[in-house]
């Protein structure tokens, strides 16, 4: 197992110092070589839980006040099994690059403006592999080539602003994989791109996959994109991880009132699709979530008792799925009935 989270928890310090949490126990794997989607809307989490393994929130980060406990085993190239979130700044410094990639949501905000995508490469090489400056140099061309770019010397001497918005994504992949890292963390790496770019995006990490055996954890509110990419999907609601699954079973069968209620609102082009049903009300508040399973108050099978006053616990389905519901669909005698 190359990730391994434990009880992760994000929390908001209060002006009294009281921890107030969004992020509650998520836990989730990653094998080498594996590609796990972490869905929800926007809100459940994802983005805070992606910034936690990284630590890229606290006093120099996304949000002083926010703290994050909990186990995030990662086993790093030299075998090292090392807690993400127990290490200290310089050992940190040491596994972001070179053991995680990570690909933002915003390229033009993760992107240095005044530096050339050649020197942004460079850099992050120079900075984890013992190598020359020339050497970097030729390197980051070939990782511009990798990302899908037809003329890479061109786009090596470009500035973030001379390019277009899929063109700077794939320059984001290139100095993510540029220490050759083992883990990618692509946080929704397709939302603002058109559909078309999207699917360039999405063939680009595919292929390098494939090519280097990367393990990637893709973040996402696209069921259609996630489902081209993902081997396994974990779905967050209200800050936690509700169900997990094989791709398609959980797309198939879902298990959790919300991961159905997700896929019914996805538009279908077929002829005897139906329009899309939208999710009633508004996502819980991870600050202020209802008493009980924090989607009750949007769900169909919702049953007064249990649903209202009891936080569900993780329930293992069968081997490999796990939803935390108190009144969960995709039993085993349910599929061998349905």
């Amino acid at each position: 197992m190359l990730l391994d989270v434990q009880a992760l928890q994000v929390g908001l310090r209060a002006p009294g110092g009281q921890i107030r949490p969004i992020v509650r126990a998520a836990g989730f794997t990653v094998g080498r070589g594996e590609a796990l989607a972490l869905v929800g809307e926007s809100g459940s989490g994802k983005s805070l839980t992606a910034l936690a393994l990284v630590r890229l929130f606290g006093a120099n980060g996304l949000d002083p006040r926010l703290v994050a406990a909990g186990r995030a085993w990662l086993r790093t190239r030299s075998g090292e099994r090392v807690d993400l979130l127990s290490l200290g700044d310089a050992e940190l410094l040491a596994i972001r690059g070179r053991e995680i990639g990570l690909i933002a949501q915003d390229p033009m905000s993760a992107l240095n403006p005044v530096m050339r995508v050649i020197d942004q490469i460079v850099e992050a090489r120079q900075r984890h592999l013992d190598e020359t400056a020339a050497q970097s140099a030729g390197q980051a061309r070939r990782l511009l080539a990798d990302a899908g770019f037809g003329d890479p010397d061109r786009v090596a001497r470009c500035y973030p602003h001379q390019l277009s918005g899929g063109m700077r994504q794939r320059a984001m992949i290139a100095i993510a994989l540029a220490a050759q890292p083992r883990l990618l963390i692509a946080d929704e790496p397709t939302t603002a791109l058109d559909a078309a770019v999207q699917w360039q995006v999405i063939d680009t990490l595919l292929r390098l996959r494939a090519q280097q055996g990367l393990s990637i954890l893709f973040i996402s509110h696209d069921l259609g994109v996630v489902s081209r990419i993902a081997d396994r999907i974990a779905v967050m609601y209200g800050g936690q991880v509700v169900e997990c699954g094989p791709a398609q079973e959980v797309l198939l069968r879902p298990a959790h009132p919300y991961t159905a209620a997700l896929i019914d609102s996805l538009p279908r082009m077929t002829p005897e699709a139906t329009l899309p049903r939208p999710i009633p009300d508004i996502p819980a508040d991870p600050l202020n979530p209802p008493p009980g399973c924090a989607f009750h108050p949007r769900c169909a099978h919702a049953r007064p008792g249990a649903c209202t006053t009891q936080v569900p616990g993780p329930t293992d389905l069968y081997a490999g799925r796990m939803v935390r519901c108190h009144h969960p669909q995709g039993r085993p005698e349910e599929r061998a009935h349905g």
